[in-house]
Order: structure tokens, then C-alpha cells, then sequence
């Protein structure tokens, strides 16, 4: 070790450090571990107050029930998407509704459907592709309604 460098021991095991012997005070310096660790330590405690005090104002914003709510309206189409935040304060916090946007259900029924019933004027069969059931798009060669082509169909898979 050189002459010119001073241990400093720490007393949370992490290890010694070596400052400039010949600074008027490193006899006095800190571990700059220890120096981190309490800055973490003071941060992590101011963000979870502001977590905490976020929560004051919306109680039941991280409940299980306020998740199960936002995934029924999206599944009927009440709303158009919702996020879930996940942090160290709350077990999933339920923010951005969306009410604005295309939504993949209305009702409870996929948007296909609704355009069968409402577009084309019958019960919606089964999705063929494209957004059309089969008695939207019957197949040209044997006139089948579903997936399953008629016996002898040339166009079956």
C-alpha cells in the first residue's frame, strides 16, 4: 500500500477504502458506501410517502375489485382499455381509463358480430375470417356456412 493513502474500515462490512493521506481531512471521510446506502434509504422513504399520500386520495384504486371492475367494462365495452401500474406501494393500481377508441366487444360480443346482426341482418355465425361469419362469406363451390366444407368440396383444406 502506498504512503500517501489512508484506510478507512467500515463498520457494515462493506469492505475498506482508501482516501488521499494527504487531504486535512481523511481522517474524517465517510465510507461513500455507507454515503449511498443512506441516500438510497432517504429516497426510498420520500417515495413511499408519495405513494402512500397518492393512495389517501384514491383508496380503492389498487383493490382487487377496482381490476375485476375495469376488466367487466372492458370485456362489454363500457370502456376501450384500461393500465395497471405495479410498484412497491400498491399490488396494481388501475389508472388510464380509456373511453375514447375502437373497443374489440360491445355488449359482451365481439364487433363482428355486431356487424352481422346490424350490417348484414342475420344471427352471427361462425368467424370464418375477415370480420365475416360464415353465412356473410358461405363458400362459392359448396355453399357451406362453416368451417367444415361439405363432403367433395374442392376449396376444403
Amino acid at each position: 500500500m502506498p504512503d500517501q493513502l489512508l484506510r478507512i474500515d467500515c463498520d457494515r462490512d462493506h469492505g475498506p477504502t482508501y482516501v488521499d493521506d494527504n487531504d486535512e481531512y481523511a481522517d474524517l471521510a465517510p465510507c461513500p458506501w455507507c454515503l449511498a446506502d443512506d441516500h438510497w434509504a432517504v429516497v426510498l422513504k420520500h417515495e413511499r410517502a408519495h405513494d402512500a399520500r397518492k393512495h389517501r386520495r384514491h383508496p380503492g384504486a389498487s383493490t382487487r375489485l377496482a381490476q375485476w371492475l375495469a376488466s367487466q367494462a372492458y370485456a362489454l365495452g363500457i370502456i376501450s382499455g384500461y393500465g395497471i401500474t405495479w410498484n412497491g406501494a400498491c399490488g396494481g393500481c388501475v389508472n388510464g381509463l380509456r373511453f375514447r377508441g375502437r373497443r374489440p366487444y360491445v355488449l359482451g360480443w365481439e364487433s363482428w358480430k355486431w356487424g352481422c346482426l346490424l350490417k348484414m341482418r342475420h344471427r352471427p355465425g361462425e368467424l370464418i375470417g375477415f370480420g365475416m361469419c360464415g353465412k356473410c362469406l358461405p363458400c362459392p363451390t359448396c355453399n357451406s356456412t362453416t368451417s367444415g366444407h361439405n363432403e367433395g368440396c374442392p376449396d376444403a383444406f
